[in-house]
């Protein structure tokens, strides 16, 4: 009998330890994150600087990711696709600083790392942005701008990866935004019969290259396809591209910083406005 009861303690104390640790890991990383406030939230600290699915920004509110700070999110199912940060309406905004990340990964459906909608903002100075999926036909974006969002990268690495058949990988889809790209690295790379993949991809919208030393002529480019080298923050790129007729690429001499007034010059004055807001 007392053996008995002894065993039943034992038991109950490791089931009680695997429940707290069960517990502790739970609350480490938060689920699907919504701000909508209004207000400026540095991740981390806030949410403990993991969000383990989806952060969606809407309202005017600012999410400055962190070094620490990351969305991880994994999904599988045929035809699903997957997001993990939505920069949803007009002066939403998030920026990524060293050591942040944001990673998608999917299997038998497409993954969007980072979509910005109706006139959201967002800029990378540092950190990773990848997406990846795998199985037929599954689709990878690192990053997409839709109509009148705009975009700064001036650091850090925007990937957009599939393998499959048949599969699209774009590092940068641009759908009606405006991209600025003034460093960093992006890739887009795909593999399987019949993937296609590009590093940027312009259906709509304009991107503006600030940098030196291209194998282009400054100015707007002519060609519909092919690769861009060039002198853009201090390294050097090779950027293979595609464009429509309705796509604008463009490539421009570096602007020196500070740039608070070429920050409005680019569109993107609502940028530095934040700031002194949050200072």
């Amino acid at each position: 009998m007392n053996l008995r009861m002894r065993n039943s303690g034992l038991m109950l104390s490791c089931l009680a330890a695997v429940l707290v640790l069960a517990l502790s890991c739970a609350t480490q990383r938060a689920a699907a994150v919504t701000v909508n406030d209004g207000g400026i939230h540095d991740v981390p600290p806030e949410f403990g600087g993991l969000i383990g699915s989806q952060l969606d920004i809407s309202n005017s509110s600012t999410v400055n990711l962190n070094s620490g700070g990351s969305v991880v999110r994994s999904a599988s199912g045929g035809g699903i696709s997957r997001t993990g940060v939505r920069i949803l309406d007009s002066d939403s905004l998030l920026t990524m600083r060293s050591g942040s990340l944001v990673d998608i990964d999917t299997t038998g459906g497409s993954a969007e790392s980072i979509g910005i909608r109706a006139s959201g903002m967002f800029e990378i100075v540092g950190g990773q942005v990848s997406a990846f999926a795998q199985g037929g036909a599954a689709d990878g974006y690192g990053l997409i701008a839709q109509t009148g969002s705009k975009i700064r990268i001036k650091g850090g690495t925007i990937t957009g990866s599939a393998s499959g058949g048949g599969s699209l990988a774009y590092g940068v889809l641009v759908n009606g935004g405006m991209v600025n790209i003034m460093g960093g690295n992006i890739v887009g790379s795909a593999s399987g019969g019949g993937a296609t993949s590009r590093d940027l991809r312009v259906t709509n919208g304009m991107v503006t290259i600030f940098g030196s030393d291209f194998n282009l002529p400054f100015g707007e480019v002519v060609p519909t396809s092919g690769n861009i080298t060039g002198l853009v923050g201090g390294e050097n790129v090779n950027f293979s591209f595609s464009r429509t007729g309705s796509g604008v690429i463009v490539l421009q001499k570096a602007v020196p910083e500070p740039a608070t007034a070429s920050l409005a010059l680019l569109g993107l004055g609502g940028l530095a406005m934040r700031r002194r807001r949050k200072a």
